[in-house]
């Protein structure tokens, strides 16, 4: 890391004191940065001042950057910034603010709704493979109203029929829709765009797939 501890209880108690100049600091060290907590004195009712006073920051380790975080344990807080910064990695600040806008967040799992989904409008006795489950997982139900672009399962009964089909010797299912076109994974995690007849390839990495189809959207 670029900032030493002491750097960062330096920037932690300008932090700190913005909001109360008595305000005491204690830090939380850890391989991206520094979780800081602050015990603040309480205002008087008579000063008409109303502070969260269990706020949390981090400090990033490399750029020295603060952002406020909520209350959680030291290392909630620390697996939280650990999301964000693998989401950060993961995908370009076009398709992650995308991604946010429908509603997709670090660390979403809706796993159980996609389970309930299969089992109930997949054919009887179909195993769900699990690259398919693992995109669904993360992804299911999303709208990206904008660009036309609707992740499986699309209603929200979750009762539409699973489209599940071979493709090239394998199973595969349409995940999600835009307009016409479909978006197709398959049980060894081959990513397709298929358009009427027309079935185009787009890797074998979901994320990259992903950046490729929104990058031609917007």
């Amino acid at each position: 890391m670029n900032v030493t501890e002491e750097q960062a209880r330096d920037i932690a108690q300008n932090w700190a004191r913005g909001y109360h100049p008595e305000s005491q600091i204690w830090l939380h060290p850890f391989e991206l940065g520094y979780v800081v907590g602050r015990d603040t004195p309480e205002y008087g009712p008579e000063d008409g001042i109303i502070l969260d006073a269990h706020v949390r920051a981090i400090i990033d380790g490399d750029t020295g950057a603060v952002t406020v975080w909520s209350a959680l344990p030291p290392e909630a807080v620390a697996d939280a910034y650990r999301a964000v910064r693998r989401a950060a990695d993961r995908f370009s600040p076009q398709t992650l603010a995308l991604l946010r806008l429908a509603g997709w967040r670090p660390g979403r799992d809706a796993a159980s709704a996609v389970d309930r989904w299969w089992s109930r409008c997949a054919p009887s006795g179909t195993p769900l493979p699990d690259p398919i489950r693992m995109v669904l997982r993360e992804f299911a139900a999303l709208r990206m109203t904008a660009i036309g672009l609707a992740f499986e399962p699309t209603s929200p009964s979750a009762t539409e029929p699973v489209r599940l089909f071979e493709h090239d010797g394998r199973p595969a299912l349409v995940v999600a829709r835009m307009g016409k076109a479909e978006l197709i994974v398959d049980a060894a995690g081959g990513v397709f765009r298929r358009d009427g007849d027309v079935v185009q390839p787009l890797g074998d990495d979901f994320d990259q797939a992903l950046a490729r189809v929104l990058g031609r959207t917007v």
